[in-house]
Order: C-alpha cells, then structure tokens, then sequence
C-alpha cells in the first residue's frame, strides 16, 4: 500500500456515491458487488486493511507493552532484592561501628588515665630526684669539710714567714 487515504475522505467519496446512486434509482434497492465503482472498492479494502493493520500494531504494541511492563518488574524487584541487600549491610555495620567507637572511648579513657598517673609520678620522681641530688650536694660539701680538716696538721711556727703564709691560706680557705 503505497498511497495513503484520509478516512474522512473516503467516507465522503462512499457517501457521494451512495447519494448519486439515490437520484439514479428512486426506489431502495441494494447494491450488489457489481454496483460499485471500483474505484469506492478500491478504498474499502484499503480501508480494510488499513485497520487490519492497526489491530495487528495494536496487538503488537500491547505485547510490547506487556514485555517492557515484565522487564521493568523484574527490575524493580532486583533493585528491591540489591536494596534490602544494602540496607542490611548498612545496619551489621552500623552496629560493627558503634560497638567500635564505643570501645575506643573506653580505651581512650583509660589512656588518659594511665596519662594522668604517669605524669604524677613523673612529678614526684622529679621531686625525689631533686631531694637526692640535694641531699648529695650537702655531702659532698660535708666530705669536703671533713678532707680540709683531716689534712690539718699542726705546724711548727718558728718564723713569723710560716704565720703569715698559714694566714693567707686560711683567708683562701674561707673565701
């Protein structure tokens, strides 16, 4: 079928010439397959297969319809199915996450204990050590002391030169 007709066209092309037929005849008559021209046969079987055609399509398009409205089903419950899949997986890990961040805030307070105490005893070490390094300074100073006076040894001063040089060195001593 290479030409195309308007059905409204050729509706009135049938009703010319049923309207034709009428002033020929004046008594109702019905038409045989011979009384029409054939050119009005023509456009009733095109016209025929025209719907034919468009009852085919029709039917074709609703196959169509019914496949593309399958597929997308199916879609949708595997996008449904791989959704409750991640969802799942969400929630194992948010709870994996929150039993972690709460065992690091346990640690992280023990740390900080154990931080507090290591500093307090740093302190006091500190404290001691200062003590200790007092406490021998006080006796090196006492054992120096004590050498000075055990290396003391009485002297003959028989010159006024020897009284003297005692004296600047007791002086030396004391500075």
């Amino acid at each position: 079928m290479s030409e195309s007709y308007n059905i409204n066209s050729i509706l009135l092309a049938v009703e010319d010439l049923n309207n034709k037929n009428k002033k020929l005849v004046n008594k109702p008559r019905l038409l045989t397959r011979d009384d029409v021209p054939p050119q009005a046969d023509k456009i009733i079987r095109e016209a025929e297969e025209f719907k034919k055609e468009n009852i085919e399509n029709s039917n074709f398009k609703n196959d169509k319809n019914l496949e593309i409205d399958k597929k997308i089903e199916e879609m949708e419950v595997a996008f449904n199915k791989k959704i409750s899949e991640l969802k799942t997986k969400l929630e194992y890990q948010t709870i994996i996450y929150k039993e972690n961040y709460d065992r690091l805030l346990i640690e992280n307070n023990d740390i900080k204990q154990r931080l507090a105490n290591a500093k307090n005893h740093i302190n006091s070490f500190k404290e001691v050590k200062l003590d200790i390094v007092s406490t021998i300074s006080n006796l090196n100073q006492i054992i120096t002391k004590s050498e000075i006076i055990g290396q003391i040894k009485p002297k003959n001063f028989s010159t006024t030169n020897d009284a003297e040089k005692l004296n600047l060195k007791n002086k030396e001593i004391k500075d």
